[in-house]
């Protein structure tokens, strides 16, 4: 009974072999992968710098005189337009000091009139008459700076802007060094970034370049070029002029990062995804293509990269199917496509 179950197991396996050929070698079995187009294309460039916004202008406020603060029209925030009433002095001193001026003055008159008189007919010494008339002078630039003073007590804005800090209060002394606030002026606004001393040909006087936030993009024009690179890093400061209307629905603030775009010309030639290429030494590199279904290395050479393109030249086949991870895979191995990549639908091209 055990021989003739062994010989029926025996029977089987050899029936199955006979039946099921060979095991095909893991090898010769195609393999899905993607592939890149290679040909000639057109390929943007941008450089994109990190920038921040600054106040066009600082301007610290402050009274011309000496007085107690009786007003004040802002807080911090606040939008101010030019020639607006910002502070008020209370102006007793300096109305004071007006009127003493100009009843001495008043006082004088006569004593001036009888004087010229006097001198027409020459009973008056000259120096005499140069004396009084001196003191006539003094007197009446005395009355123009009390009407000055008096002026000075009320302050008006001399931009437009924001203020950006009130430093005051009602009741307190002021003085011309004392600061009652600052104002910002906030349009235009300037965006500023740092560039390196090979990118400073990208910024030519009045170029308008693409300034992007994190809510809107908008443009700027180049304003000004540092003279001088930063001690520490070497880099250059590059200042855009932004427009910034105060009466828009949300005007660009002081302190807001940004990003400011460079276009560059475009690069001509074949290019390659970077994950595509193996890069050598000397600029050589290789990569791997697909020819009559199976993989092949390629030597080419490589040269300018651009964010994840590389641009590469040799001897290669017109509308190459570059296989994308096929270094990989064993040598000649054989593959079936299951997808085909160009440079307008590969994902991540430059212009996403």
């Amino acid at each position: 009974m055990k021989s003739t179950v062994v010989f029926l197991l025996i029977s089987l396996t050899f029936l199955s072999c006979s039946r099921g050929g060979a095991r095909p070698d893991v090898e010769d079995r195609p393999v899905p992968v993607e592939v890149f187009l290679l040909n000639e294309t057109t390929l943007p460039r941008t450089r994109s710098f990190s920038a921040s916004t600054l106040p066009w202008e600082m301007v610290v406020l402050s009274f011309k005189t000496t007085g107690r603060l009786k007003e004040i029209h802002f807080d911090e925030g606040s939008r101010i337009t030019r020639g607006q009433l910002l502070a008020r002095l209370d102006p007793v001193d300096q109305y004071m000091a007006r009127q003493v001026a100009r009843e001495q003055l008043r006082s004088l008159t006569p004593d001036v009139a009888r004087l010229e008189k006097l001198a027409g007919k020459g009973a008056v010494a000259e120096a005499e008459k140069e004396r009084v008339l001196g003191y006539w002078d003094a007197l009446a630039t005395q009355l123009s700076q009390a009407d000055i003073a008096l002026g000075a007590t009320q302050l008006y804005a001399p931009a437009d802007g924001v203020i950006g800090r009130r430093m005051a209060n009602p009741g307190e002394m002021m003085e011309p060094s004392r600061p009652l606030g600052v104002l910002l002026a906030m349009d235009p606004l300037k965006v500023q970034l740092a560039v390196g001393a090979g990118e400073l040909a990208w910024f030519p006087p009045d170029r308008e370049l693409r300034v992007l936030f994190t809510d809107r993009i908008t443009t700027g024009r180049v304003h000004q070029v540092s003279t001088t690179a930063d001690a520490v890093t070497r880099l250059f400061q590059v200042t855009l002029s932004v427009a910034n209307p105060q009466d828009a629905a949300s005007p660009l603030r002081a302190g807001q990062l940004a990003r400011v775009e460079v276009d560059l010309p475009p690069l001509r030639g074949r290019f390659v995804p970077a994950e595509a290429i193996e890069t050598g030494a000397g600029g050589m590199a290789r990569l791997i293509g697909l020819v009559d279904g199976r993989l092949q290395v390629f030597q080419v050479r490589h040269h300018e990269k651009e964010g994840r393109w590389i641009r590469v030249t040799g001897d290669l086949p017109a509308d190459l199917q570059v296989v994308l991870g096929g270094f990989a895979l064993p040598a000649r191995q054989p593959v079936t496509v299951k997808t085909t990549w160009t440079p307008e639908t590969f994902p991540g091209r430059p212009e996403d």
